[in-house]
Protein backbone atom coordinates (compact mmCIF):
# COMPACT_ATOMS: atom_id res chain seq x y z
CA UNK A 1 0.00 0.00 0.00
CA UNK A 2 1.21 3.48 -0.68
CA UNK A 3 1.57 6.65 1.35
CA UNK A 4 -1.04 9.38 1.06
CA UNK A 5 -4.24 7.53 0.27
CA UNK A 6 -3.60 4.53 2.52
CA UNK A 7 -2.91 6.92 5.38
CA UNK A 8 -6.20 8.67 4.66
CA UNK A 9 -8.24 5.49 4.59
CA UNK A 10 -6.44 4.28 7.72
CA UNK A 11 -7.49 7.48 9.49
CA UNK A 12 -4.01 8.84 10.05
CA UNK A 13 -3.50 10.73 6.84
CA UNK A 14 0.03 12.02 6.33
CA UNK A 15 -0.12 13.60 2.88
CA UNK A 16 3.36 13.82 1.29
CA UNK A 17 5.00 17.20 1.03
CA UNK A 18 8.41 17.52 -0.55
CA UNK A 19 10.36 20.66 -1.08
CA UNK A 20 12.48 21.15 -4.13
CA UNK A 21 15.35 23.63 -4.20
CA UNK A 22 14.50 27.22 -3.35
CA UNK A 23 13.39 29.21 -6.37
CA UNK A 24 12.14 32.69 -7.07
CA UNK A 25 8.42 33.25 -6.55
CA UNK A 26 6.40 34.14 -9.62
CA UNK A 27 3.52 36.59 -9.29
CA UNK A 28 0.04 35.86 -10.56
CA UNK A 29 0.08 38.72 -13.05
CA UNK A 30 2.78 39.26 -15.69
CA UNK A 31 4.69 42.54 -15.44
CA UNK A 32 4.36 45.20 -18.08
CA UNK A 33 7.57 44.07 -19.75
CA UNK A 34 6.85 40.37 -19.60
CA UNK A 35 7.24 38.38 -22.76
CA UNK A 36 3.92 37.20 -24.18
CA UNK A 37 2.86 33.71 -23.16
CA UNK A 38 3.31 31.11 -25.90
CA UNK A 39 -0.05 30.35 -27.42
CA UNK A 40 -1.53 26.92 -26.87
CA UNK A 41 -1.61 26.33 -30.60
CA UNK A 42 2.21 26.50 -30.73
CA UNK A 43 2.60 23.34 -28.64
CA UNK A 44 0.87 19.98 -28.60
CA UNK A 45 -1.72 19.23 -25.89
CA UNK A 46 0.69 16.77 -24.26
CA UNK A 47 3.45 19.40 -24.18
CA UNK A 48 1.04 21.97 -22.76
CA UNK A 49 0.06 19.58 -19.97
CA UNK A 50 3.68 18.72 -19.17
CA UNK A 51 4.55 22.41 -18.98
CA UNK A 52 1.66 23.04 -16.59
CA UNK A 53 2.83 20.24 -14.30
CA UNK A 54 6.36 21.62 -14.45
CA UNK A 55 5.23 24.94 -13.01
CA UNK A 56 4.33 23.16 -9.76
CA UNK A 57 8.05 22.60 -9.19
CA UNK A 58 9.00 26.27 -9.15
CA UNK A 59 6.05 28.44 -8.13
CA UNK A 60 4.57 28.47 -4.62
CA UNK A 61 0.84 27.79 -4.38
CA UNK A 62 -2.09 26.68 -2.25
CA UNK A 63 -3.86 23.46 -3.11
CA UNK A 64 -6.80 21.36 -2.00
CA UNK A 65 -6.90 17.65 -2.74
CA UNK A 66 -10.18 15.81 -2.34
CA UNK A 67 -10.50 12.02 -2.27
CA UNK A 68 -14.29 11.67 -2.46
CA UNK A 69 -14.54 7.90 -1.99
CA UNK A 70 -12.49 8.09 1.21
CA UNK A 71 -14.12 11.23 2.59
CA UNK A 72 -10.66 12.77 2.83
CA UNK A 73 -9.46 16.31 2.16
CA UNK A 74 -5.93 17.71 2.18
CA UNK A 75 -5.34 21.46 2.28
CA UNK A 76 -1.75 22.54 1.71
CA UNK A 77 0.48 25.51 0.98
CA UNK A 78 4.00 25.49 -0.41
CA UNK A 79 6.46 28.38 -0.48
CA UNK A 80 9.71 27.66 -2.29
CA UNK A 81 11.22 31.01 -1.33
CA UNK A 82 11.25 30.01 2.34
CA UNK A 83 11.59 26.25 1.79
CA UNK A 84 8.41 25.72 3.75
CA UNK A 85 5.18 23.81 3.46
CA UNK A 86 2.15 23.07 5.55
CA UNK A 87 -0.79 20.72 5.22
CA UNK A 88 -3.87 19.65 7.10
CA UNK A 89 -5.45 16.34 6.20
CA UNK A 90 -8.90 15.38 7.44
CA UNK A 91 -10.99 12.27 6.97
CA UNK A 92 -14.58 11.53 7.95
CA UNK A 93 -14.95 8.15 9.63
CA UNK A 94 -17.89 6.76 11.60
CA UNK A 95 -19.31 10.20 12.16
CA UNK A 96 -16.03 11.72 13.35
CA UNK A 97 -13.59 14.10 11.74
CA UNK A 98 -10.02 12.92 12.23
CA UNK A 99 -7.01 15.08 11.42
CA UNK A 100 -3.26 15.09 10.93
CA UNK A 101 -1.43 18.36 10.25
CA UNK A 102 2.20 19.07 9.48
CA UNK A 103 4.32 22.17 9.03
CA UNK A 104 7.81 22.10 7.56
CA UNK A 105 10.19 25.07 7.59
CA UNK A 106 13.63 24.24 6.30
CA UNK A 107 14.40 20.97 8.07
CA UNK A 108 12.18 21.63 11.10
CA UNK A 109 9.01 19.55 11.28
CA UNK A 110 6.01 19.98 13.55
CA UNK A 111 2.98 17.68 13.59
CA UNK A 112 -0.46 17.83 15.16
CA UNK A 113 -3.09 15.08 15.36
CA UNK A 114 -6.66 14.49 16.40
CA UNK A 115 -7.09 10.75 15.97
CA UNK A 116 -10.36 10.29 17.78
CA UNK A 117 -10.79 6.78 19.23
CA UNK A 118 -7.34 5.77 18.03
CA UNK A 119 -5.80 8.22 20.48
CA UNK A 120 -7.59 6.95 23.60
CA UNK A 121 -5.03 6.31 26.26
CA UNK A 122 -2.26 7.33 23.89
CA UNK A 123 -1.49 10.63 25.50
CA UNK A 124 -1.72 12.64 22.28
CA UNK A 125 -2.86 16.19 23.00
CA UNK A 126 -4.90 17.27 20.00
CA UNK A 127 -4.47 20.93 20.95
CA UNK A 128 -0.66 20.86 20.76
CA UNK A 129 1.93 20.69 18.01
CA UNK A 130 4.73 18.15 18.40
CA UNK A 131 8.29 18.72 17.26
CA UNK A 132 8.89 15.57 15.24
CA UNK A 133 11.95 13.71 13.96
CA UNK A 134 11.35 12.40 10.41
CA UNK A 135 13.86 9.62 11.05
CA UNK A 136 11.43 8.12 13.57
CA UNK A 137 8.60 7.95 11.03
CA UNK A 138 8.17 5.11 8.58
CA UNK A 139 8.46 6.11 4.95
CA UNK A 140 4.72 5.61 4.50
CA UNK A 141 3.98 7.89 7.46
CA UNK A 142 6.19 10.86 6.63
CA UNK A 143 4.22 14.01 5.82
CA UNK A 144 6.79 15.20 3.29
CA UNK A 145 9.37 13.83 0.89
CA UNK A 146 12.53 15.88 0.55
CA UNK A 147 13.65 13.72 -2.36
CA UNK A 148 10.60 14.53 -4.47
CA UNK A 149 10.62 16.99 -7.35
CA UNK A 150 7.63 18.94 -6.03
CA UNK A 151 5.66 19.21 -2.83
CA UNK A 152 2.73 16.82 -3.06
CA UNK A 153 4.08 14.42 -5.65
CA UNK A 154 1.31 15.41 -8.03
CA UNK A 155 3.56 15.17 -11.07
CA UNK A 156 4.45 11.64 -9.99
CA UNK A 157 0.84 10.58 -10.50
CA UNK A 158 1.03 11.64 -14.13
CA UNK A 159 4.25 9.93 -15.16
CA UNK A 160 2.42 8.09 -17.95
CA UNK A 161 -0.36 9.88 -19.81
CA UNK A 162 -1.83 9.25 -23.23
CA UNK A 163 -4.36 10.57 -25.71
CA UNK A 164 -4.07 14.13 -24.41
CA UNK A 165 -6.45 16.40 -26.30
CA UNK A 166 -7.28 20.09 -26.13
CA UNK A 167 -10.84 21.41 -26.12
CA UNK A 168 -9.63 25.01 -26.08
CA UNK A 169 -6.65 27.01 -24.83
CA UNK A 170 -7.33 26.21 -21.17
CA UNK A 171 -8.99 22.79 -21.15
CA UNK A 172 -7.21 19.47 -21.66
CA UNK A 173 -8.23 15.84 -21.30
CA UNK A 174 -6.52 12.49 -21.55
CA UNK A 175 -5.91 9.22 -19.77
CA UNK A 176 -3.39 8.36 -17.06
CA UNK A 177 -1.85 4.97 -16.31
CA UNK A 178 -2.25 4.72 -12.54
CA UNK A 179 -0.30 1.46 -12.40
CA UNK A 180 2.76 3.63 -13.04
CA UNK A 181 1.85 6.38 -10.58
CA UNK A 182 4.22 6.92 -7.68
CA UNK A 183 4.52 9.30 -4.76
CA UNK A 184 2.40 10.12 -1.72
CA UNK A 185 -0.73 11.05 -3.66
CA UNK A 186 -0.79 8.01 -5.92
CA UNK A 187 -3.80 5.75 -5.45
CA UNK A 188 -3.91 2.82 -3.08
CA UNK A 189 -2.30 -0.29 -4.53
CA UNK A 190 -5.37 -2.34 -3.67
CA UNK A 191 -7.67 0.05 -5.54
CA UNK A 192 -5.38 -0.09 -8.58
CA UNK A 193 -5.30 -3.88 -8.48
CA UNK A 194 -9.07 -4.08 -8.12
CA UNK A 195 -9.50 -1.82 -11.16
CA UNK A 196 -7.59 -4.31 -13.30
CA UNK A 197 -6.70 -3.29 -16.84
CA UNK A 198 -8.88 -0.18 -16.63
CA UNK A 199 -6.35 1.36 -14.21
CA UNK A 200 -3.96 1.74 -17.15
CA UNK A 201 -6.17 4.31 -18.89
CA UNK A 202 -8.18 6.30 -16.33
CA UNK A 203 -9.67 9.53 -17.72
CA UNK A 204 -8.48 12.88 -16.40
CA UNK A 205 -9.20 16.51 -17.18
CA UNK A 206 -7.06 19.59 -16.60
CA UNK A 207 -8.14 23.22 -16.46
CA UNK A 208 -5.46 25.89 -16.94
CA UNK A 209 -5.39 29.63 -16.39
CA UNK A 210 -4.36 32.11 -19.07
CA UNK A 211 -0.70 31.68 -18.04
CA UNK A 212 -0.73 27.94 -18.55
CA UNK A 213 -0.87 27.07 -14.85
CA UNK A 214 -3.09 24.37 -13.42
CA UNK A 215 -6.37 25.51 -11.90
CA UNK A 216 -7.87 22.05 -11.45
CA UNK A 217 -6.91 18.43 -12.08
CA UNK A 218 -9.55 15.72 -11.92
CA UNK A 219 -9.09 11.97 -12.17
CA UNK A 220 -12.49 10.61 -13.16
CA UNK A 221 -12.66 6.80 -13.20
CA UNK A 222 -15.79 4.77 -13.84
CA UNK A 223 -18.11 4.34 -10.86
CA UNK A 224 -16.88 0.79 -10.36
CA UNK A 225 -13.39 2.18 -9.69
CA UNK A 226 -14.41 5.26 -7.70
CA UNK A 227 -11.62 4.73 -5.15
CA UNK A 228 -9.23 6.05 -7.82
CA UNK A 229 -11.01 9.41 -8.07
CA UNK A 230 -9.22 12.60 -7.07
CA UNK A 231 -9.91 16.31 -7.47
CA UNK A 232 -7.05 18.78 -7.04
CA UNK A 233 -7.46 22.57 -7.18
CA UNK A 234 -4.73 25.21 -7.19
CA UNK A 235 -4.78 28.87 -6.10
CA UNK A 236 -2.49 31.72 -5.02
CA UNK A 237 0.37 30.98 -7.40
CA UNK A 238 3.40 33.02 -6.38
CA UNK A 239 1.73 34.26 -3.19
CA UNK A 240 0.77 31.21 -1.14
CA UNK A 241 -0.75 31.49 2.31
CA UNK A 242 2.08 32.49 4.71
CA UNK A 243 3.62 29.55 6.54
CA UNK A 244 4.75 30.15 10.12
CA UNK A 245 6.13 27.96 12.87
CA UNK A 246 3.80 27.12 15.75
CA UNK A 247 4.16 29.35 18.79
CA UNK A 248 6.64 27.92 21.31
CA UNK A 249 3.93 27.69 23.96
CA UNK A 250 1.96 25.37 21.70
CA UNK A 251 4.82 22.93 21.02
CA UNK A 252 5.75 19.73 22.86
CA UNK A 253 8.45 17.15 22.08
CA UNK A 254 7.05 14.32 19.98
CA UNK A 255 6.03 11.35 22.10
CA UNK A 256 6.30 7.65 21.45
CA UNK A 257 2.49 7.63 21.38
CA UNK A 258 2.47 10.00 18.41
CA UNK A 259 5.09 8.02 16.50
CA UNK A 260 3.32 4.75 17.27
CA UNK A 261 -0.05 6.12 16.09
CA UNK A 262 1.34 7.52 12.85
CA UNK A 263 3.53 4.54 12.07
CA UNK A 264 0.85 2.05 12.99
CA UNK A 265 -1.69 3.69 10.68
CA UNK A 266 -0.10 2.30 7.53
CA UNK A 267 0.72 -1.20 8.70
Amino acid sequence: MNKGRVAAVSVVLAAGLGLAACSTSTSNTPGPNSAPTTTAAAVSPAEQFAAALGKLKTIGFDTTLTLPAQGATIKASVDYTTKSATQTATVELLGQTLMVAATLIGTDLWMKADLGPLARGGGIDKTKWYRADPAKLKDDSKPFDLTGPEPLGITSIFTSVAAVTRTDATHLAGTVDLTKATGPQSPDDTAVKDAGASATHVPFTATLDDQGRLVELKITPAEANKDLAEDITFTKYGSPTPIVAPAAAEVLPATSALYDALNGATT
